[in-house]
């Protein structure tokens, strides 16, 4: 990438740049690709549910799209490579809920079931 421009630019690479960069685009990306783990550790402690995730998703659809447009460059494409992945990544965040919500359920049968049992 400096080789493009080199007659056109002055590049100057410091670790004040470097450091601006790193914080304000790589640092939120990876806490927002963490997405599916972190519904998942709310949907396993009872915090959320499937329902909620499903109930909410427009809002989330339009908190996500404001993200992305704010996280890339001031341009459609690059705002429509970034929405798409995050949209996603709730899409498979709802799945996980769904089967940690499923498996929650199942286990909480059979304990009453063994509860049950114990107490005859």
């Amino acid at each position: 990438m400096l080789g493009l421009g080199e007659n056109l630019f002055e590049t100057q690479l410091t670790a004040q740049n470097y450091l601006a960069f790193v914080f304000q685009t790589t640092v939120p990306l990876a806490f927002i690709f963490e997405l599916p783990v972190i519904i998942a550790f709310l949907t396993s402690i009872g915090l959320i549910g499937p329902g909620l995730l499903v109930a909410y998703r427009r809002h989330a659809y339009f908190i996500l799209l404001v993200l992305a447009v704010i996280l890339t460059p001031a341009d459609f494409i690059s705002d429509l490579a970034m929405t798409v992945p995050l949209i996603l990544l709730y899409e498979v965040s709802i799945a996980i809920s769904k089967w940690i919500f499923k498996r929650k359920r199942k286990g909480e049968k059979w304990e009453s079931y063994v509860i049950l049992v114990h107490q005859a």
